[in-house]
């Protein structure tokens, strides 16, 4: 049986949309557990009434902690032998389930990765026949390909991990972008990861999306996740260590392109700045680096505060087009 884990926060107007997709998976073998973080629009009693429809449902209230907080909790409720986590404004396809777990059993993996496809509010999930033979990784490999963003995010969903995994890893609650802080931890916890090269989850693009957030305490947090990520994979893994260099780089980037420096900003942002100059030297060498980080790398040498002002108009026009 795989868990499907969907943390519940003021998700009213697309929950029922999202469950709907689910259900509607030719694989029946599932549960879903609704974690509702102390929502406040309606959303709780929504679940509750979804929950009395179908057996396949179970919910919990919790008071708001967020979604780290959510999903660790759907996790040790979890009855399944997989875990799947879907996000409370997305789409998955009638395939999503069949396929990953088709993946797993093929290939006797710990985890199966599917690809996802960023539609507009209002389009149908993707559903795709794979072109390809899946990639087969060891777990330290897909690691290694997730730090280099090579086919795989820094996202719970769009995937099934075998539930044992998470008895070593969890989402750092109290904290946000703790996404950034789990997912590499889980792979290395894998013996293998099987990725299928067809897209069956619809990462609906809003501007409510929290990759889409300028808030400067989700960028705190996401820095911190990116440091101590680098941290434990040069005591734990050194041999993929620049993986990690361009993975912290990367983010800083990110980081930049949504801070601007102001009087309150200004410490933050030079430490932001003294993380480049320190990366962008082994990312401007390392051939397995992104080429749009290399050009970054590149352009740091000469000046990282018009790195600064060219990541915020690169930010600019990637949100305009929502």
């Amino acid at each position: 049986m795989i868990s499907v884990i969907i943390p519940v926060y003021n998700a009213k107007e697309t929950l029922e949309d999202t469950i709907t997709s689910i259900c509607n998976n030719t694989y029946k073998e599932y549960e879903i557990l609704l974690v509702d973080d102390g929502s406040t629009d309606g959303s709780s009693e929504l679940c509750d009434a979804l929950c009395e429809k179908n057996p396949e449902i179970r919910v919990f209230h919790q008071e708001n902690q967020g979604a780290a907080a959510a999903r660790n909790r759907g996790v040790r409720q979890a009855k399944g032998e997989y875990i799947a986590f879907v996000d409370s404004d997305d789409l998955v396809s009638t395939s999503y389930l069949a396929f990953l777990n088709a993946l797993c059993e093929k290939e006797n993996a710990d985890i199966a990765v599917c690809d996802y496809k960023k539609t507009l509010p209002g389009e149908e999930a993707p559903c795709e026949n794979a072109e390809k033979e899946p990639t087969v990784f060891t777990g330290k490999e897909a690691c290694e390909a997730l730090l280099y963003q090579d086919g795989f995010i820094s996202v719970p969903w769009g995937m099934i991990s075998r539930k044992t995994l998470w008895e070593e890893v969890s989402f750092p609650e109290g904290t946000q972008a703790e996404d950034m802080g789990t997912i590499y931890r889980l792979f290395l916890q894998a013996g293998k990861v099987v990725k299928g090269h067809a897209a069956h989850y619809a990462y609906v693009q809003r501007a409510t999306n929290t990759v889409f957030s300028t808030a400067s305490e989700r960028n705190q947090h996401y820095y911190k996740h990116s440091v101590e990520m680098v941290h434990f994979i040069k005591e734990h893994e050194p041999q993929i260590l620049k993986a990690a260099a361009h993975r912290h780089f990367s983010a800083c980037c990110q980081i930049l392109s949504e801070t601007k420096r102001t009087k309150e900003t200004a410490k933050f942002v030079e430490r932001i700045y003294r993380n480049i100059k320190k990366t962008a030297p082994v990312v401007r060498k390392d051939k397995k680096a992104r080429k749009k980080n290399r050009f970054a790398a590149r352009l740091a040498k000469f000046s990282i505060p018009a790195l600064h002002k060219f990541l915020e108009v690169y930010y600019k026009k990637e949100k305009s087009k929502l």
